[in-house]
């Protein structure tokens, strides 16, 4: 070997050594890291699945009010179906000002929990959310109220006709109970964000009993038909709302009595103003959306929109138990912005996207293949309704993961306080929703319109990511500053 040789080789070996050191050193680095990630991700959802379960299990229980309702009163007639169904979507209307009480007090009262405020604090916050969801119950009734007989109109029910009576007999004692049902849906909201989510569909599962007990004894016993299934709905939720007031006086106790008008006004009133009212104003686009919706539909013909409405109600089941990954998101994001726990937020969102996205994803690929079985479930003696509905559905959830990611970011927006960002992300979507379906329609006929729904889903996504982020960031430099 000759002396050039013999210098080279340790060098080279010294270069391999060293190589293979650092081949091992990033292995370590990229293992330690993902074993990071991965924990995190463990114990993010952990936290989500907590919430989330017991929000689903509280809705399904609540839409089963629905049905029992509409399966009693289908032993009494059609036309009392045809008229609680009409009943019903104006009733979703006055329900949207109950809804941003209800997201306001769980911001507020989840702020409260995550500071760990002093317990007479607290109380006078879940207890002055709980008085303002009742006035502003009264409220919403005495406009049903007024406004129904023209509502009704407008929904193509001719005045004085059975069908209108029939509609206005329930509604208007449905009308009764909207206080006692803010209530009811405030000291559930305000129990899950201080961390006593179970006590909702506790009360839900009592309350749907009773109801379904009340139904025939007030339809065939007391023969009072529609308006006897509006008293048992009334009468059901008496029990629940008590049993979730008491949940709620033994957990905070009696609202403070000194300061109490100035505690109002900042930790109960501002915020509505800025979340709650934002929210009302979203789920009242929402559901005149939907109304436009059916507009552009009914010209197509019987057969456009009974696939339309097949297709609406699979998804509007789909998303509601995805709206449970939201709603824990936006209730634990509100818990660590009152703990100051601005990094952990951005965690929370960052991973809640993604289980919803990854969740929607996988259901989005099953119900598009099982979409024809879907569609003559529900229309199965009408073939051509059958293919229209597969169409729909298909569209639907070929996007429906874009749609989880944005309930996510929407949900935290209004956590931190953004209720303005998030009303704007929504109608932008619902805006771009409703253009595309009308434009569609002129277009493309019917499947334009459905169309319309990925399109939206395309534009939300895109949308309310750089908002939250923006947001969050803006957040984290005031409270570098002492502003927050």
């Amino acid at each position: 070997m000759e002396k050039g040789e013999e210098a080279t080789e340790p060098a080279n070996l010294q270069i391999a050594k060293s190589s293979t050191e650092d081949s091992v050193t990033t292995s370590r680095q990229f293992f330690r890291r993902f074993t990071g990630l991965l924990q995190e991700a463990i114990a993010t959802y952990r936290e989500i699945w907590w919430v989330a379960v017991p929000f689903v299990l509280q809705q399904i229980l609540q839409t089963l009010y629905t049905l029992v309702d509409l399966w009693w009163l289908g032993r009494l007639s059609t036309e009392a179906v045809a008229a609680v169904t009409a009943a019903s979507s104006l009733f979703f209307f006055i329900l949207a000002f109950v809804i941003g009480v209800a997201i306001s007090a769980s911001v507020s009262v989840g702020r409260a929990h995550g500071a760990a405020l002093e317990v007479a604090h607290k109380a006078g916050i879940v207890w002055g959310k709980i008085a303002l969801g009742f006035m502003v119950g009264l409220g919403a009734a005495a406009l049903g109220i007024i406004a129904a007989p023209s509502a009704f109109a407008l929904l193509g029910l001719p005045p004085f006709s059975l069908l209108q009576s029939l509609a206005l007999e329930y509604f208007l004692v449905v009308m009764g109970g909207v206080p006692l049902l803010a209530v009811t849906v405030v000291a559930m909201s305000s129990l899950q964000a201080m961390g006593k989510q179970w006590y909702g569909p506790i009360a839900n599962a009592f309350g749907l009993v009773l109801n379904a007990i009340l139904d025939p004894l007030f339809l065939f016993w007391f023969l009072w038909g529609v308006k006897g299934v509006a008293v048992a709905t009334i009468l059901a939720q008496v029990p629940v709302s008590l049993f979730l007031l008491g949940a709620i006086w033994r957990t905070v106790g009696q609202p403070p009595r000194q300061q109490l008008l100035s505690l109002v006004v900042r930790d109960v009133v501002r915020p509505y103003l800025s979340v709650g009212l934002t929210t009302t104003g979203e789920t009242l686009a929402r559901a005149i959306s939907s109304f436009l919706f059916v507009a552009l539909v009914a010209p197509f013909g019987a057969v456009a929109l009974a696939a339309y409405g097949a297709g609406n109600q699979i998804y509007s089941t789909a998303i509601l138990f995805f709206l449970g990954v939201a709603f824990a998101v936006g209730t634990l994001s509100a818990r660590e912005v009152g703990a100051g726990d601005l990094r952990k937020v951005g965690r929370l969102v960052r991973w809640g996207a993604a289980l919803n996205a990854l969740l929607l994803f996988v259901v989005g690929v099953v119900v598009w293949y099982g979409a024809p079985l879907l569609a003559h479930q529900f229309l199965p003696s009408d073939v051509e309704a059958q293919k229209q509905a597969t169409t729909m559905i298909r569209w639907v959830f070929g996007g429906l993961w874009l749609a989880g990611i944005t309930l996510v970011y929407i949900g935290a927006l209004r956590a931190l306080g953004y209720g303005v960002a998030a009303l704007v992300v929504s109608l932008a979507y619902l805006i771009v929703q409703f253009g595309v379906a009308w434009f569609g329609s002129h277009w493309w006929g019917v499947e334009g319109i459905w169309a319309a729904y990925p399109a939206s889903f395309v534009v939300g996504a895109l949308l309310a990511p750089p908002v939250f982020w923006w947001a969050l960031a803006r957040e984290r430099m005031a409270s570098r500053r002492g502003e927050r």
